[in-house]
């Protein structure tokens, strides 16, 4: 069910079992610094659609994220066993992933061998946390049409991963709350969730009239509104973000820039191109005057 859930981005479910993910990881990271660390090569076996499989063969020498819980096993005869009782369905492509592992690697999600917690602890399991990320090596096919996908555990302190990483930290902050899940959810289109977890939020806090951050949140459900061509409502929350803002915060905090901007494209969208210019440069000019004149958002603003 968790792993269903991870793969169709069932947000609700996910959130029922976060405390149960929790604890998934927690044990994972215990019994990993309980366990000797040496170079392992692991094989999983899975189904997958010959698009993503071509999907991958164009990302080969690039990081890919698995967003569900993988389940391996060092034993590669294991895995040519689950490939033969997966039958021959002509549709689906037969893939083996064969992940290698190096000790060396740190700040990587945790996997370990949980076979003595297993019901089949011959198979010599070896779960890897969902949300780890791999270097796609290579994608080969063998005599029998099996793809045969290469991939090497990737530390979070990549180069190009930690530069993700930290422009998120730098947008989200340090707090992991229902207010960062409402603005990731945003980011990924799932605009009800986002929603029904950003009012949450809200009614969690009673003091968000008076909050530094009740800005932040009717700002984030004006983006939701603007989304979905609810330009008036948009608007409207926006304005709110800017009262409530303009109570508690600096007349230069870029929140007031935010929600100035976030007017504005509202007007625009709705043809009242004089108001947009206003609520545009007056986003700009306290873009400039906390971020500087190279800042994206100066860019976003022109």
């Amino acid at each position: 069910m968790l792993n269903k859930a991870f793969r169709t981005q069932n947000i609700d479910t996910l959130f029922g079992f976060r405390n149960i993910i929790r604890d998934i990881q927690h044990k994972l990271t215990q019994l990993q610094r309980e366990q000797t660390s040496s170079h392992m090569s692991v094989y999983r076996v899975q189904l997958m659609s010959f698009d993503e499989v071509n999907r991958l063969r164009n990302s080969v020498g690039e990081l890919v994220s698995m967003n569900s819980f993988l389940s391996t096993s060092p034993d590669r005869r294991i895995a040519d066993f689950l490939l033969d009782s997966t039958g021959s369905d002509n549709t689906m492509a037969h893939v083996i992933f064969n992940i290698e592992v190096d000790p060396r690697v740190i700040n990587a999600k945790p996997f370990a061998d949980i076979s003595s917690h297993s019901q089949f602890p011959n198979e010599k399991e070896v779960l890897f946390m969902a949300g780890c990320v791999f270097r796609l090596v290579d994608i080969g096919q063998e005599e029998n049409r099996v793809h045969l996908i290469h991939l090497i555990l990737a530390s979070d302190d990549d180069h190009n991963l930690k530069e993700l990483l930290a422009s998120k930290k730098a947008k989200l902050g340090t707090s992991t709350n229902l207010f960062t899940l409402g603005v990731l959810l945003t980011e990924m289109g799932q605009l009800h969730s986002a929603e029904k977890y950003l009012i949450q939020h809200m009614k969690e806090n009673s003091d968000e009239n008076v909050s530094v951050h009740a800005a932040d949140y009717y700002k984030e459900l004006g983006n939701i509104c603007f989304d979905r061509g609810e330009y008036e409502l948009s608007l409207s929350i926006c304005n709110k973000a800017l009262v409530t803002g303009e109570r508690t915060l600096q007349p230069t905090d870029p929140r007031i820039g935010h929600a100035h901007f976030g007017m504005g494209l509202a007007y625009l969208t709705m043809n009242d191109f004089e108001r947009a210019l206003a609520s545009l440069n007056t986003a700009l000019n306290i873009y400039k005057q906390s971020y500087g004149e190279n800042h994206e958002r100066v860019a976003l603003s022109l």
